[in-house]
């Protein structure tokens, strides 16, 4: 049977780890939160909804909420990566370094791949409402565009 004393230099040693994992849990829960609250006080969640209508969604995710995950989830590595390091794991720390290096590259790159679908989408509705009419001066501005 294990005595209480023998385990207590291993509680000793996680307990540091255990602190910076909760306090990592609670600060991306905190941003997550307060990303959302941003993006509805400034309007910016409104203006989404209005030029993109129901395509704003990563998912089944609105925008904001999609990035506000994002950055939760970007900022828990940090905490897990600093955790990780700390029990004395330097390869999963470097494996995690590397995710945390890779992971703005790819936020840019959905951002960019999704607005890049709607500006497309936006550009088809508005030439092929335009088309539609047909009329000389419509022809004339397609040609000029």
């Amino acid at each position: 049977m294990t005595n209480i004393q023998d385990l207590q230099p291993i509680i000793e040693a996680y307990t540091p780890v255990v602190q910076i994992l909760a306090a990592g849990i609670c600060i991306s829960i905190g941003l997550y939160l307060f990303t959302e609250w941003v993006f509805h006080i400034t309007g910016i969640e409104k203006l989404l909804l209005k030029f993109l209508g129901q395509r704003a969604h990563i998912g089944k995710d609105n925008l904001p909420k999609a990035i506000g995950k994002y950055i939760a989830v970007f900022v828990f590595l940090l905490f897990l990566r600093s955790a990780v390091d700390r029990a004395g794991y330097p390869e999963i720390e470097q494996f995690l370094s590397r995710v945390v290096e890779y992971l703005p590259h790819l936020l840019l790159a959905l951002l960019i791949t999704f607005f890049g679908i709607q500006s497309s989408e936006t550009a088809y509705n508005i030439i092929y409402n335009a088309v539609r009419f047909e009329s000389k001066k419509t022809a004339t501005l397609l040609g000029n565009i």
